[in-house]
């Protein structure tokens, strides 16, 4: 009697099952495999996230899990209000899951419209759902394919590049003898180009960057600096190792170089090293609370960043590559990150009596660009269209716009580089330190060009960064013009203290002399998928000529000068006199006869000008006026604060400006902002206002 009722209790149990691994089976295929196959190929961001053992297992367990379970929950909700309708539901789920995965391969395998794709994962899901409903046998078969994501994670972890970020390495710490043991700070920029600093006299604008002038005169600027790749995973270890980039070298992570300087100086030396995106410093030696996670905050930060992963991957209206932040992504706290790092600065010997090495790397000017000069953030508005399409600008107006977004964020790195410089100066440690400024690599700004990408015309921009040594005890130093490239900067490094690098390097000390045999003439940038310009076949190497984009480099003006320093960066156009200008003497009869909407109109009627968060130095809106191009004035409290230029992104049914505003123009709470066109010459331009409206809703 008791084998039937125990059939009964089993049986309702044995078919959940059966379902929940039916579903398990069908989002395995559609979900997990893409989305773990993407994410080993892309193992950066797995440095990113600042990932453990714990925390991959957690992961795969949510990409595996997670969808199955949130399909599995609507069928058996839908179940219990109506119990007939539980099993066509579970037959429906099972053929969209279906649908899916045929849109996906045909996506991926053929150029279809998104209407087409749609439709055929339609026609897929219809097949099967009258396959399912006609053949059992098929429902066995997708439950032994619930098994399948437990191997796709598996090459995840343990046949991908991924596996030596997650399975931390430990290398040994180099046994080397520091005859000259100074305390070293350095600090390593994102994105900066040596462009981006200089006067058009290849000199340093000193009234823009007074802290890098003051460098460069103090220590030495090796102003014919250039990196060794325009991207982060391979110009960043380069720095670090001395060696140079190798096919293969995929990530910039421990177990890919570990000879670093590191391993060099862990015996010597007490480590506090903080990086954004990368992991060349051994857990063991660096802690990992150490290290930065604010690219991707927390679990959650990379939850979405895999959401959006798959996303890009599953949407048939988007061709482009899937998304990657990752590596050099984007880091909306920099400043936070950098002001930890500054924090940490304690006096030498403390906590230990060995001598500190303090090392940041941070991604700063690196886009997105939100910080004014004195550090202050103005992020404020949702992300809307910037110009930037794939990794292209669409023209050289909004690249103009970017350009003083980035030329203000940089103003805030030299700010920043002062503070550090302060911070040593009162702990008594800034005569005695060997302090270190360089940049991986830098960011170019032309209309229809890449933003990181080498081409013809922005190799100057790209290929030359910021290097500057001041040497313990030094007070004087200046330009010096040799050669120079990432992999020099250990070796550098090492002889300022006496240290014999036991591993071969690529790179050569800069103190030596001069003329020492380095070819003169041409420098290498390791081949980048975005490159427009591609090596020789069988070469991984672009090979450049070196004395022709040095003087590109020297002729390079950050902003033509005007009598205010602060309104220098943001001329933008023909009319970037009219900053400063007050614009009732210039404002026509009769307006434009087109409307204007600003988003956030609220943030204009309580500025706080000594807020640490300044909301009211972006704006950004929509407008009526539909020709692209057509040049625009921001003006505040009566005066012209800013400029911008109307655009419309392709496929867009309205024209967009936006622009960053000259803060002093405003004033402690309430204050009146309109737009206005310009038009006229030069010498005697018109405004015409456009008729404010409210910004369109969500």
């Amino acid at each position: 009697m008791n084998g039937p009722e125990r059939v009964r209790r089993v049986g309702p149990w044995r078919t959940e099952v059966a379902r929940f691994l039916e579903l398990l089976g069908v989002c395995g295929i559609a979900v997990a495999q893409p989305t773990f196959d993407l994410l080993g190929k892309n193992a950066g961001l797995f440095v990113a996230w600042n990932t453990t053992v714990p925390r991959a297992l957690f992961l795969i367990g949510v990409v595996i899990l997670v969808p199955a379970l949130a399909l599995f929950a609507v069928e058996v909700l839908i179940g219990l209000v109506i119990p007939r309708a539980r099993a066509m539901v579970h037959v429906v789920l099972l053929a969209l899951g279906v649908g899916v995965i045929v849109a996906e391969a045909l996506k991926h395998a053929t150029d279809l419209s998104p209407g087409v794709l749609i439709a055929l994962g339609i026609a897929g899901a219809l097949v099967v759902t009258f396959a399912l409903a006609r053949y059992l046998s098929l429902r066995t078969w997708l439950r032994y394919l619930s098994v399948a994501p437990i191997g796709f994670a598996a090459l995840l972890l343990f046949a991908s590049p991924a596996k030596k970020v997650v399975f931390d390495s430990h290398p040994p710490a180099a046994s080397v003898t520091v005859r000259e043991p100074h305390r070293v700070v350095m600090i390593v920029m994102d994105e900066l180009p040596v462009t981006s600093i200089l006067d058009g006299h290849g000199q340093i604008d000193a009234e823009l960057f007074p802290n890098f002038a003051a460098l460069a005169r103090q220590g030495t600027w090796y102003r014919n600096s250039t990196t060794v790749a325009p991207y982060t995973e391979a110009a960043i270890p380069a720095i670090f190792t001395g060696q140079l980039p190798r096919p293969g070298r995929t990530v910039p992570v421990t177990a890919e170089h570990p000879q670093n300087l590191f391993t060099l100086l862990a015996k010597s030396y007490e480590l506090n090293v903080r990086e954004s995106v990368t992991r060349l410093c051994p857990t063991n030696l660096c802690p990992a609370r150490l290290r930065s996670t604010s690219v991707h905050p927390g679990v959650v930060g990379m939850l979405r960043d895999v959401l959006s992963i798959w996303g890009d991957f599953a949407d048939p209206g988007h061709r482009e590559d899937p998304a990657f932040a990752g590596l050099g992504g984007e880091d909306t706290q920099a400043m936070l990150t950098a002001n930890g790092f500054l924090n940490s600065l304690a006096p030498a010997g403390l906590p230990s009596a060995k001598p500190r090495l303090d090392v940041l790397h941070v991604l700063l000017p690196h886009f997105p660009w939100h910080y004014l000069p004195t550090g202050q953030d103005y992020a404020a508005l949702p992300g809307h269209t910037n110009g930037l399409h794939g990794q292209n600008w669409a023209n050289d107006q909004v690249a103009e716009l970017s350009r003083i977004r980035h030329l203000l964020q940089v103003q805030a790195t030299d700010t920043y580089i002062g503070r550090v410089i302060e911070r040593l100066r009162e702990i008594g440690d800034y005569d005695d330190t060997l302090f270190v400024v360089t940049a991986d690599h830098g960011v170019a700004f032309d209309g229809g060009g890449p933003i990181r990408g080498v081409t013809k015309t922005n190799v100057a921009d790209i290929a030359f960064t910021p290097l500057f040594i001041k040497a313990p005890g030094q007070q004087s130093g200046g330009a010096d013009d040799r050669p120079a490239q990432s992999g020099d900067v250990l070796p550098t490094m090492a002889a300022h203290l006496g240290v014999t690098i036991p591993w071969k390097v690529d790179g050569r000390s800069l103190l030596g002399p001069a003329g020492d045999g380095r070819d003169a003439e041409k420098f290498s940038l390791f081949e980048w998928s975005r490159n427009a310009l591609k090596p020789k076949v069988g070469d991984h190497y672009l090979h450049l000529d070196r004395a022709e984009e040095f003087a590109e480099v020297k002729r390079a003006r950050v902003a033509p000068p005007n009598a205010f320093a602060d309104l220098r960066v943001f001329r933008a156009g023909r009319y970037g006199d009219l900053l400063g200008t007050v614009a009732a003497p210039l404002v026509a009869p009769g307006g434009a006869g087109f409307t204007a909407a600003v988003d956030g109109n609220l943030r204009y009627l309580a500025v706080d000008q000594a807020a640490p968060r300044t909301p009211y130095a972006a704006i950004h809106g929509v407008t009526s006026e539909p020709r692209p191009g057509r040049p625009l004035a921001v003006v505040v409290n009566g005066v012209v604060a800013g400029l911008s230029f109307t655009y419309r992104a392709p496929g867009a049914d309205h024209s967009e400006f936006w622009g960053t505003l000259v803060p002093r123009f405003f004033h402690n709470g309430r204050n009146f902002v309109q737009v206005f066109t310009i038009d006229g010459p030069t010498s005697a331009p018109v405004l015409r206002l456009l008729t404010p409206t409210p910004a369109p809703g969500p």
